[in-house]
């Protein structure tokens, strides 16, 4: 029990370091110039992502892939195998 205790009290300080993580990089998005920023400890530097988007042919075609997925499950072609996995919750 002393275990699980101190999980969700990790678990709560990470979350709150991350909501504050957060915080700090969307303050620093707003701030940072088109250079970055470079230090000893951290390299902040802007990159570009291609972002897609796609026809609606192909996007009708994954509409069509999703419910032939969800069918061949219902009817039992696809396989699917269990697996044990730890899950925790915490309240």
């Amino acid at each position: 029990m002393e275990k699980y205790q101190e999980y969700i009290k990790l678990q709560s300080e990470i979350d709150n370091l991350e909501a504050k993580k957060d915080l700090l990089r969307a303050d620093i998005s707003k701030e940072l110039p088109d250079e970055g920023y470079k230090d000893e400890n951290i390299n902040i530097f802007w990159t570009l992502k291609k972002k897609w988007e796609y026809s609606p042919k192909v996007k009708g075609l994954e509409t069509e892939l999703k419910a032939t997925k969800k069918d061949e499950e219902e009817k039992g072609v696809a396989t699917s195998e269990e697996v044990k996995q730890l899950t925790i919750k915490i309240k």
